[in-house]
């Protein structure tokens, strides 16, 4: 009885430690995280606008485009609109706004080959680059409200119009 007795204080010391554990990895984590995104605020890339957001990242496909996914800040210009990764070194992505051809919501997104589902909608920006079309799809706080500032204006020049 006395043997049963040790094996659950051992169990239960053993559960505990790997809950703390755990927890105090989570909790570096997290706050690791938050820094770089704090410091992604600060980039000169985005420190100056009226519209910025923490974002999250599904991808980026497109020609000459980097593999990047993750937390960053997505900015509005006037002229663009600006991603900084929150990843070493802060990767920038601008997307010029009157490149921009389609801006829309989607559960289900495809970026390099791989279907990417999420329960909250993703922001999917389609724009022309010199070479071709490009995808990027972001989960923002307000999609819709991002959806309604991004959308292309109707009459604007798109890249190619004679």
């Amino acid at each position: 009885m006395e043997d049963a007795n040790a094996v659950d204080v051992t169990m239960q010391m053993a559960v505990l430690i790997v809950v703390a554990v755990s927890s105090a990895v989570t909790i570096v984590t997290i706050r690791y995280t938050d820094r770089r995104i704090r410091q992604a605020e600060l980039h000169p890339a985005v420190r100056t606008t009226g519209e910025r957001d923490r974002v999250l990242l599904a991808g980026i496909e497109g020609p000459h485009l980097p593999r990047l996914h993750g937390p960053g800040v997505l900015a509005v210009f006037d002229d663009r609109v600006t991603f900084v990764s929150a990843s070493v070194p802060h990767r920038v992505v601008t997307i010029p706004r009157a490149h921009i051809t389609t801006v829309d919501l989607t559960s289900a997104l495809r970026i390099r080959g791989h279907w990417r589902r999420n329960r909250r909608h993703w922001l999917r920006i389609r724009w022309q680059t010199g070479i071709g079309l490009a995808t990027i799809g972001i989960v923002v706080p307000n999609p819709a409200s991002w959806a309604n500032i991004l959308k292309p204006q109707p009459g604007t020049p798109q890249p190619g119009d004679a």
